[in-house]
């Protein structure tokens, strides 16, 4: 018998927001209620911040996200909720079609009183190369800042798939987009491509997440030289997409900029309404 979600104390996800990424709040991800809707049915879906999709779904609160809407057929609506919604979308009806829920926070800040810390997120996010680069800017290793943005996506599917019914770009600074809709029956492999200011990303970490039900586990794959990977797919699994983007700047304390762009969706036959642990 599959465990339940681990839960922690909204108090703590508010922290989480403010402490290094590596050591607390290492996804932030979009769980709908179920990956299949009817069209006309309200879509209901978690913003969750957690790690290896452990975690607590965080609230609506309009004063950190730029952006929340829910698209398909080239038609985008607006999420209005109330301050302190969970789920914090609930008020949106499902169109026919692949649907896709965007949402883009403000940025946050992090700093890092921890080396070991730092090192650990880099290495995590196939970013290990940009150790060297703090050293050589004469940056300590200690009391410095990092300010970051999340960009997350979820796709789910209303009424049955039809053809052309596919993940387009958003229009996020970072984002993942698929190639193929992950609801057509038989899928075992797809495409995905990284853009970053809508220009594709090559030679970049994509961290996959897979959730069946009792375990969920964990692998990376690299874009090649034209931004484009392939992951392979089982019928009936959940999966988030995570990839992180560092860049320097000099606004000190904040010397480091990082953009975290998600992407989750679920497989034919996955009716499972929550990603689930033992």
């Amino acid at each position: 018998m599959p465990g339940k979600l681990i839960k922690i104390p909204l108090i703590a996800v508010l922290l989480m927001l403010h402490q290094p990424l590596a050591a607390l709040s290492h996804e932030f991800w979009i769980e709908p209620e179920r990956w299949q809707f009817e069209p006309g049915t309200p879509i209901s879906a978690d913003l969750m911040v957690g790690q290896m999709l452990r975690g607590e779904p965080y609230p609506y609160l309009s004063n950190h996200f730029t952006r929340f809407s829910v698209a398909a057929d080239r038609t985008a609506i607006v999420v209005a909720g109330i301050e302190g919604d969970l789920p914090a979308l609930s008020r949106v009806a499902a169109e026919h079609g692949l649907n896709t829920i965007t949402h883009q926070t403000v940025a946050f800040r992090a700093t890092y009183d921890d080396w070991s810390v730092f090192r650990r997120y880099l290495s995590e996010e196939g970013l290990d190369s940009f150790a060297e680069v703090h050293r050589s800017r004469g940056l300590p290793e200690t009391g410095f800042s990092e300010r970051y943005t999340r960009y997350a996506k979820a796709l789910v599917q209303s009424g049955p798939v039809t053809p052309g019914d596919r993940d387009t770009a958003q229009g996020l600074t970072f984002e993942m987009v698929v190639g193929e809709n992950p609801y057509l029956p038989g899928l075992d492999r797809l495409p995905v491509t990284l853009l970053w200011q809508g220009s594709r990303v090559a030679n970049h970490q994509i961290t996959i997440l897979e959730a069946d039900g009792e375990k969920v586990s964990r692998k990376t794959i690299r874009t090649d030289s034209t931004g484009a990977a392939e992951i392979q797919t089982i019928p009936g699994r959940s999966y988030l997409l995570n990839a992180v983007r560092l860049e320097a700047v000099d606004d000190v304390p904040v010397v480091w900029q990082s953009h975290w762009a998600s992407l989750t969706f679920g497989t034919m036959q996955s009716f499972k309404p929550k990603f689930e642990h033992p």
